[in-house]
């Protein structure tokens, strides 16, 4: 996690400094033009930067506002939509979740992340067999991947399936 907020704060850092410097008593700081030039563009990578810290920071609400500034500046991208389905699902929105992971999922069937979130939303709603399904289907897209398989396993041994469980470890 700390991390995760130094990359945050050094592409804040980049965002906000990478103007020029040369400025004189009546022109405004490079800072404050790049301020006003990330709220003019309405800068994606900043809202996204800023969505992440006040997720780090628990303020939940303002980060899903954030996030859906960012998603309106890039409406076509599936990892920021993703994004917010994830958030979703963590504050057990999960009838949400789904339906942003299902559109994401009809465009992108060999989607891991998407694929997984869809599973970890069946097994939360007790619906195993739809669990297994999509589980076993990101194990076939990402064969090396092991949270696929635990996660099957697990949903497994809630069947009352421990051989297959003990096959699939």
């Amino acid at each position: 996690m700390g991390q995760k907020i130094l990359l945050i704060f050094s592409c804040l850092f980049v965002l906000f400094f990478s103007a020029p410097c040369a400025h004189t008593s009546h022109q405004p700081t490079s800072t404050e033009r790049t301020l006003k030039s990330i709220s003019e563009k309405e800068n994606s990578l900043y809202y996204f930067l800023v969505s992440e810290l006040e997720e780090l920071h628990g303020k939940k609400e303002t980060s899903l506002f954030y996030l859906d500034k960012t998603i309106k500046q890039d409406p076509h991208s599936s990892y920021l939509i993703l994004q917010k389905a994830y958030r979703l699902a963590r504050e057990n929105k999960l009838k949400k979740a789904y339906q942003i992971a299902k559109k994401i999922y009809k465009q992108e069937t060999t989607n891991y992340d998407v694929v997984i979130l869809l599973g970890k939303i069946h097994t939360a709603e007790a619906q195993s067999k739809k669990s297994i399904h999509f589980y076993n289907q990101a194990i076939k897209i990402k064969p090396n991947q092991e949270e696929a398989y635990h996660l099957l396993a697990r949903e497994q041994i809630a069947q009352k399936e421990p051989k297959e469980a003990m096959i699939t470890l």
